[in-house]
């Protein structure tokens, strides 16, 4: 009987794990979000970041950890975030 029980909360420990990890470097939810540069545009600075990982924050912005800048909180209408090619930096040679 112990065992039985071991053997489920074990089951139950391994499914909240997977159920948990998401796909991509957005840290936990359902869905692929993996990009892996963000475009700022915040005044005069307008660069690409390498991100870590990355936040949503449901509609106010994200919180970015970049390798360059460290942890960023990034508005809505301030950044773009880009899985490959960034369509501002690598047409204009930056």
């Amino acid at each position: 009987m112990k065992r039985k029980i071991l053997y489920i909360i074990m089951s139950l420990i391994i499914l909240s794990t997977f159920i948990l990890t998401s796909c991509g470097n957005l840290s936990i939810g359902a869905g692929n979000f993996n990009f892996k540069k963000v475009h700022i545009h915040l005044g005069s600075i307008d660069r690409c970041l390498t991100i870590e990982k990355w936040y949503d924050n449901e509609g106010m912005g994200i919180e970015v950890k970049t390798k360059e800048c460290g942890s960023l909180f990034l508005s809505e209408g301030t950044y773009i975030l880009i899985e490959d090619k960034c369509p501002i930096c690598d047409k204009i040679g930056k």
